[in-house]
């Protein structure tokens, strides 16, 4: 099941931490026993939620990041878009990398007819 595409953070490789958005942490956090997998590697993966100094400071409300943490995601480059799927067994959790669709990014122009010759 698709759960989301993702841009890996900067802090990723450093702490295992990939930033996951509210609905895919609600549909995980109901798995007891998660692991995850990034090519051939796969470890135990486990949710986490952690308070936004950033958002304390700039608002009102406090805010939070929500994370899916496992030590195979300190494999993942950042800036990197990854497809983040729960799959068939109901408890692992893989991340494809990379991922040549970028949301953010406009499709290239297709060379020029001479280039293409």
């Amino acid at each position: 099941m698709l759960l989301e595409l993702r841009t890996v953070g900067r802090k990723t490789p450093r702490d295992g931490r990939l930033d996951v958005g509210d609905t895919t942490y609600r549909r995980l956090a109901i798995i007891s026993a998660l692991s995850a997998r990034v090519g051939e590697a796969t470890a135990p993966a486990r949710l986490e939620r952690m308070p936004c100094s950033r958002c304390e400071a700039h608002a009102a409300s406090a805010g939070e990041h929500l994370f899916l943490v496992s030590e195979v995601f300190k494999g993942l480059v950042p800036g990197e878009t990854c497809v983040v799927e729960l799959q068939d067994d109901g408890v692992t959790v893989e991340v494809a990398r990379p991922h040549p669709l970028d949301p953010t990014t406009p499709p290239a122009a297709p060379p020029p007819p001479e280039a293409r010759a």
